[in-house]
């Protein structure tokens, strides 16, 4: 057949794997999970590249530092690294209690401090997040280490976020322990049988149930979330702090960078600039009455189901029911 080709057609093996390896440049490699974006598209420049290497090495610095000092500790989502601890704490709630939202971090964050006596022990405080601005970045959770600070739990608060796409938590380890485990069940029917594993997936793993935990936020502390800080200059919350740091109550301090060295910008928060309001008998009350909206498609499709449910479980799913119905009687 070759040889029944004109010349042009002729290619030898040597300049056709020279074609392919220089003109088209694939590679081939194993499918990963939790990769970046932007490495992914090649979009990647030498910012990005330095940011998410430089917070990795403040990273690997706060876990070491975790590890050898008395006085600080490093909560990883909530993983928690002190002097010759390592330990998971995992808050959980149903659908119908609450959503994934800044009010439920916010609650979930301040029960763990309040349930640990390794983290109440501690005056410098180091988190460590990824950067999702309806969990772990927003004004609700400044207003949160305001009030850690306010009633001395700690001195001073740091939380850090690495560069998106390049996060490689503690907490991914201790939630990828999990589902391997999850694996092994088929089906689950409740939200125990579920603590449960969490509890069995490692040695140390904390499960609080959030269900009495929830509570009124930001009602009392007298907070403005401004927009600029002390030199009128724009803050770029979102898009531009790697690390903000509480001290005292009434402002914040933050950077767009992992560098030590670089000082700080400080926002006040306060309702008048810089004035201090009156509040030393600020208390973060508990709703125990709070409940989460379940959309009615859920409902229904909650009782087209009911019928593959255990008996002895079904009492948790018509509980959700008849709460949907009384609610949407009121």
């Amino acid at each position: 057949m070759i040889e029944n080709k004109p010349e042009m057609f002729r290619i030898k093996l040597c300049s056709y794997r020279s074609i392919f390896v220089n003109e088209f440049n694939l590679s081939f490699a194993k499918p990963k999970s939790d990769t970046c974006s932007t490495c992914d598209a090649g979009k990647s420049n030498e910012e990005h590249i330095e940011n998410y290497h430089t917070a990795f090495e403040s990273m690997k610095i706060d876990r070491e530092l975790a590890q050898t000092s008395d006085n600080v500790v490093y909560n990883f989502g909530i993983h928690i690294e002190a002097k010759g601890v390592s330990k998971s704490i995992f808050c959980t709630w149903t659908e119908n209690q609450g959503s994934k939202g800044s009010i439920d971090i916010f609650c979930s964050l301040l029960t763990a401090v309040e349930s640990d006596e390794i983290l109440r022990s501690k005056y410098h405080l180091i988190i460590w997040s990824d950067s999702c601005g309806g969990q772990n970045k927003n004004f609700l959770l400044i207003c949160l280490y305001q009030y850690f600070v306010h009633k001395n739990m700690f001195k001073v608060i740091d939380h850090k976020y690495p560069e998106v796409g390049h996060t490689y938590l503690d907490s991914d380890r201790d939630f990828g322990r999990i589902e391997k485990n999850l694996r092994n069940h088929e089906v689950l029917f409740t939200p125990e049988q579920y603590r449960h594993i969490i509890t069995k997936s490692g040695r140390k793993n904390l499960v609080i149930d959030m269900s009495n935990h929830f509570r009124v936020t930001e009602r009392d502390m007298k907070l403005y979330n401004r927009k600029k800080d002390l030199l009128k200059e724009k803050v770029r919350f979102r898009d531009g702090i790697k690390w903000f740091r509480v001290e005292h109550y009434g402002s914040y301090m933050f950077k767009e960078c992992y560098d030590y060295h670089t000082p700080f910008k400080k926002v006040s928060v306060t309702q008048v600039m810089n004035v201090i309001p009156h509040i030393d008998n600020i208390v973060i009350v508990r709703n125990p009455n709070r409940k989460n909206v379940v959309s009615k498609e859920k409902i229904e499709n909650l009782k087209e189901q009911l019928q593959f449910v255990p008996d002895e479980h079904q009492w948790f799913y018509r509980n959700i029911i008849t709460e949907h119905e009384a609610a949407a009687e009121d």
